[in-house]
């Protein structure tokens, strides 16, 4: 059986959690049992994963690294999959007891810098094959973006790749959470800036907490030809109408690149500055900055956006090299992998 320990809130976004969803689902193709374990999570994430058929337990929050909190439902041989950035769960006492029962681990992490004693480690991160891991020899990695997780939508050979010669169609995405607000923030560059875009399509995720702002802003900018979509499930279908992006350096941008859409892309937390830089020398998109360094008024964000069009930096981006950088079946790969495991 394969559990599945990610959480869903306001402040961490719903990735972790949407990202153990799609794995959950390619397990049951598979033939594997799944369940999901909770403790700090949105009870509307929550809910959403009992409504999608999953079997779930809450632990609490204050016991979650203890084991007593897990040895009553998470039966010898099974596999407990950590996603999460905590890297409590990478090693330690926990992670020691679960061995001694048989239970098998695995952890998603973005960095090398902590001791991780978990069966698999998996990583996705473009530079995740430069790093060093302080783990045992017989760790089992996952590395690279060949293992990043695509909902079915974006699995197919159906995608329309983009042939960019204007740029009418501007897309602004920053995830599920969009914590620091950036949608609101750029709403009122694009507002200020000199050019002419012939839609503006605007995406706000189910744990964005600045909806109501952000529409009342789309209301007060009626000169802009705003297209809104919250909670939309047809992200694909607006991808293909989609000339330019301003979005963050997560899973939304990655989805881009498989329509090789150019993106100016903002470091939305600490863990995405390193490889959006990284990103950046590779030619694969046009780096912002970080979401803390943001403290340009919107005109003059507006004149950057601006001048980075005139320029037209994005004929010489790499996006085919970005798009074959990605495999989209990577999903199929990992669950192999984890079915292996357990029934070893």
């Amino acid at each position: 059986m394969i559990f599945f320990k990610a959480e869903a809130n306001s402040s961490i976004g719903g990735g972790h959690l949407h990202r153990c969803i799609s794995i959950a689902n390619e397990c049951i193709e598979q033939g594997l049992q799944v369940a999901f374990i909770f403790s700090d999570s949105a009870s509307e994430s929550i809910q959403k994963v009992k409504q999608l058929g999953f079997q779930s337990f809450e632990i609490p929050f204050e016991t979650q690294l203890d084991f007593e909190s897990y040895k009553d439902f998470v039966p010898s041989g099974s596999l407990i999959l950590f996603d999460t950035d905590n890297f409590h769960f990478y090693s330690g006492n926990l992670i020691n007891k679960l061995h001694l029962q048989n239970i098998k681990t695995a952890c998603y992490t973005i960095t090398d810098q902590h001791r991780i004693t978990t069966d698999i480690i998996i990583n996705s991160n473009i530079i995740s094959k430069t790093h060093t891991y302080n783990s045992p020899k017989e760790t089992i990695k996952l590395l690279g973006p060949e293992y990043l997780i695509f909902s079915p939508s974006f699995r197919s050979n159906t995608i329309v790749e983009r042939t960019i010669h204007c740029f009418e169609n501007l897309l602004l995405f920053f995830g599920n959470a969009d914590s620091h607000n950036l949608t609101s923030y750029f709403l009122d560059v694009i507002h200020k800036s000199q050019k002419n875009f012939k839609k503006i399509i605007v995406v706000v995720g189910p744990l964005n907490k600045h909806k109501e702002g952000i529409e009342n802003k789309i209301s007060n900018y009626s000169n802009l030809n705003i297209e809104y979509h919250y909670n939309t499930s047809q992200i694909s279908k607006l991808y293909e109408r989609t000339d330019i992006a301003i979005t963050a350096a997560g899973m939304t941008m990655w989805e881009m690149a498989l329509y090789k859409i150019p993106q100016l892309v903002v470091a939305s937390s600490e863990r995405e500055i390193k490889y959006s830089k990284y990103l950046k020398t590779l030619r694969f998109i046009e780096y912002l900055g970080e979401f803390n360094n943001l403290q340009l008024t919107p005109k003059s964000q507006a004149i950057i956006i601006d001048d980075i069009l005139d320029s037209n930096p994005f004929k010489t981006l790499a996006l085919t090299d970005f798009k074959n950088a990605i495999n989209p079946n990577g999903i199929t790969k990992m669950v192999s992998t984890f079915s292996k495991l357990v029934k070893n």
